[in-house]
């Protein structure tokens, strides 16, 4: 079955090729600037630093670029749908319409002339017989077919427009020539729902006229005629200085209307005859057409107008564009694309309600660092109960409470993403913070843990080195602190217990100071910039 939806200009579509180009264009940038970010230093550290960066609503961007030009280069195509469907069904007969276009068709008795005139009226005629199929044949001192049967009347306006007696090398007016042109044209095997539009002034000027008449009679087609100009008749120019044309005797040539030819062709036919300047010639050649036996003929031939759809692919990239203005490059912020769909979406609500104030991880940050670590939480608490995977706020809500002396609670946003996280650069740093709170809290032993583990992640953190050694003094100084206190529960052999405790503490502070030989052995291989921060915020 045909298809009925197709591209007017299929070429705009070789634009799409762009695409191609651009896409790699794209993706050579992202890759030099992430080269140039590994040349800087530690990349870790410098994307934390960028934690607000979203890679993914950059590249989200680019391929909003990317659909809105594909869009706009689909839409100068102009995908259109003939007007009828395919079912569609009408009855008509096919037309030929043969125009005079010969010099003496410039002749102003019919103003502005005689060929402007004729194009008016074969236009008002035209849009009147949409059901019929048109083919348009031009003649002067020879006649050729402009345009094949067909129902394309915007075709056949635009022939009938542009038509002139340039189109025609040799002058004269060969009617006969043109009526048998017009008769081969159309289907010769059928004697009927055929006929001939003949517009001309009737200066034939061979004898073959009444000839092809009776040809054409003979096959069925009626001849309809339309007499151009004036009986008396005028002069006429040749050419744009207005010189009129002369004939061997230098005598001004005097074109008239034959209205007795074109009389006789449209009796033989069985056709009528007009005047160009009857107003209602129009009509009763569309009324003698309508009285006569008509065929049906095939929707495929019935697609005379389009339905185009330039225009949705036109506001759809408009949309992205407009859409695409509005995303932000921070992870996990409220993007003011957010905005720009309740704009489209809710605003109803947001005209006759109250617009609530969604937090977003810019604000909370903005409050931690004005020290207002209890407001920060909260709105750290908020976010992450939108995503439960915002890792950002998680550990940016740990440092809040932290700051805010909830230690433990610290202790447990830190300890949850510390199991959540596969990367080592940020469970280094996790166990850090949870380190710094384990001292807060004087759980030496857990601080203990947490810094050796994140010492063991990126030794070339020396803040975690110095927390370490100092942990390893105090619990030097609660283990000299435990000797000196008796072991109430111990009465019976205190001796021995307070021996058996020394050595255990003398054992296990000879341990802890063997692992921190070994590891300033391994920090003394590696350089590294010293921190003066306590805990190590996002």
């Amino acid at each position: 079955m045909q298809n009925d939806l197709e591209f007017q200009n299929q070429f705009f579509l070789i634009g799409l090729i762009v695409i191609i180009p651009l896409a790699i264009l794209y993706l050579w940038r992202i890759n030099k600037r992430n080269r140039k970010i590994k040349l800087i230093g530690n990349v870790q550290i410098l994307k934390n630093s960028l934690a607000e960066y979203s890679p993914q609503k950059s590249i989200l961007k680019a391929v909003f670029i990317l659909l809105a030009i594909i869009l706009l280069i689909v839409g100068a195509a102009n995908l259109r749908k003939p007007a009828l469907s395919n079912n569609a069904k009408s009855t008509g007969i096919d037309i030929m319409i043969a125009l005079d276009v010969s010099k003496s068709m410039l002749a102003k008795d019919e103003p502005p002339t005689r060929l402007l005139a004729s194009k008016e009226f074969l236009y008002q005629l035209l849009n009147k017989l949409h059901n019929n199929r048109i083919g348009l044949v031009v003649f002067a001192g020879k006649a050729y077919l402009q345009m094949p049967i067909s129902s394309d009347w915007q075709a056949a306006n635009m022939f009938i427009s542009n038509a002139n007696p340039n189109w025609v090398n040799f002058q004269g007016t060969s009617i006969g020539e043109a009526l048998s042109l017009c008769n081969r044209s159309l289907d010769t095997k059928e004697k009927k729902y055929k006929a001939v539009i003949l517009i001309t002034d009737g200066e034939d000027h061979e004898s073959s006229s009444i000839e092809a008449a009776k040809e054409l009679a003979d096959d069925g087609v009626i001849v309809h005629t339309i007499g151009v100009g004036s009986i008396g008749g005028v002069p006429f120019s040749e050419s744009e200085n207005n010189n009129y044309k002369r004939d061997i005797n230098g005598q001004t040539v005097i074109s008239k209307l034959n209205e007795s030819l074109l009389q006789q062709i449209s009796t033989i036919t069985g056709g009528t005859y007009h005047l160009l300047k009857d107003k209602n010639a129009s009509n009763q050649i569309l009324s003698n057409i309508l009285s006569t036996e008509q065929k049906e003929i095939k929707s495929n031939s019935l697609f005379k107008n389009y339905h185009s759809f330039y225009y949705l692919f036109l506001a759809l990239a408009i949309i992205i564009l407009v859409f695409e203005i509005f995303i932000s490059n921070k992870k996990k912020a409220l993007a003011n694309s957010t905005i720009f769909v309740y704009l489209i979406l809710l605003f109803p609500s947001m005209v006759f309600g109250q617009k609530a104030e969604v937090p977003s991880i810019s604000k909370a940050n903005e409050l931690y660092k004005k020290g207002e670590y209890k407001k920060a939480a909260e709105t750290y608490l908020m976010l992450i109960k939108k995503n439960k995977n915002d890792y950002v706020a998680i550990y940016n809500l740990a440092n809040s409470l932290y700051k805010n002396k909830q230690y433990n609670e610290s202790s447990k946003q830190l300890a949850d993403l510390i199991n959540k996280t596969k990367n080592p650069q940020l469970k280094a740093t996790f166990l850090y913070n949870l380190g710094m709170a384990a001292i807060k809290e004087k759980k030496w032993n857990e601080a203990e843990s947490c810094f050796k583990k994140s010492l063991l992640l990126n030794q070339n953190d020396n803040d975690a080195r110095e927390n370490l050694q100092r942990v390893y003094d105090q619990l030097a100084n609660n283990s000299k602190s435990s000797r000196k206190i008796p072991d109430s529960t111990s009465q019976q052999n205190p001796n021995n217990k307070q021996q058996h405790n020394t050595k255990q503490s003398d054992a296990q502070l000879n341990m802890l100071r063997e692992q921190e030989k070994n590891l300033q052995k391994e920090l003394q291989l590696k350089k590294y910039n010293p921190s003066s921060s306590n805990e190590k915020d996002w």
